[in-house]
C-alpha cells in the first residue's frame, strides 16, 4: 500500500490528490466487499433458518426423511470452515 502510494505521489505529483484518489479506492473497494458480505450472510441465514425448521420436524416425526437434515450439516460445516 505504501509503494501504490508513493507511486501516485509520483504519477499525480501532488500528495493530497494522490492520497484522496487512494482513500477513494479504497472505500469504494471497502464498500463492496461489505456488500457481498451482507449477500453472504443472508443466504447463511436462509440456510440455517431451513436447517432449523428439518431438525424441529425430524425431532417431531422420527420416520420423517434424514437426508435432508444431514446436507443442512454438510452445508453449514461448510460454510463456516
Amino acid at each position: 500500500m505504501i509503494g501504490i502510494l508513493f507511486f501516485l505521489f509520483e504519477f499525480y505529483d501532488d500528495q493530497l490528490l494522490a492520497f484522496m484518489v487512494l482513500l477513494l479506492v479504497w472505500l469504494s473497494e471497502l464498500f463492496t466487499l461489505v456488500g457481498i458480505l451482507k449477500h453472504v450472510l443472508e443466504e447463511v441465514e436462509k440456510v440455517m433458518h431451513e436447517f432449523k425448521g428439518t431438525l424441529y420436524k425430524s425431532m417431531e416425526d422420527p420416520q420423517i426423511d434424514l437426508t435432508n437434515v444431514s446436507l443442512g450439516c454438510k452445508l453449514l460445516a461448510r460454510i463456516y470452515s
